[in-house]
């Protein structure tokens, strides 16, 4: 067992059954986890976003805007079987992904389009473009 700095009360890090659990937990999806990644820029009149789903078809996702919170969901549901002359093999692939992101300004969600290309999710929204630029109030 290795020490880790700053072991104050304990020898083994508590979390390390946690943390050993979950990797377990989520061998089947080796590539993204329990958590997929994402990328959010800005590129001055839109926002975009990339998120990584290897393995997943368009018709695997759904994506949608809520109270100017970008949501992504990816199910996933893959059998594959391997016969040959002396071996029988099938593996099976399931499982759901959610993510929720807060977008860091107010969108046009009516002009906003997505694209699916090589397990690449690429969204780009418009920004919403302020009327108000503000107005400077006088003193007395």
């Amino acid at each position: 067992m290795k020490k880790k700095p700053f072991r104050f009360f304990w020898e083994v890090d508590p979390f390390d059954d946690w943390n050993n659990m979950t990797k377990k937990l989520f061998t089947g999806f080796p590539e993204i986890g329990p958590d997929f990644p994402v990328d959010v820029a800005d590129s001055g009149n839109k926002i975009i976003i990339r998120a990584d789903l290897p393995g997943f078809e368009k018709k695997d996702v759904s994506v949608r805007i809520v109270d100017n919170r970008l949501i992504i969901d990816a199910e996933q549901s893959k059998e594959s079987k391997d016969i040959g002359d002396n071996y029988f093999r099938r593996e099976r692939r399931y499982g759901s992904f959610h993510r929720e992101i807060q977008l860091p300004e107010e969108v046009n969600d009516n002009m906003a389009n997505a694209e699916m290309k090589n397990g690449v999710l690429t969204i780009e929204i418009p920004k919403v473009k302020s009327k108000v630029k503000g107005k400077k109030i006088k003193i007395k």
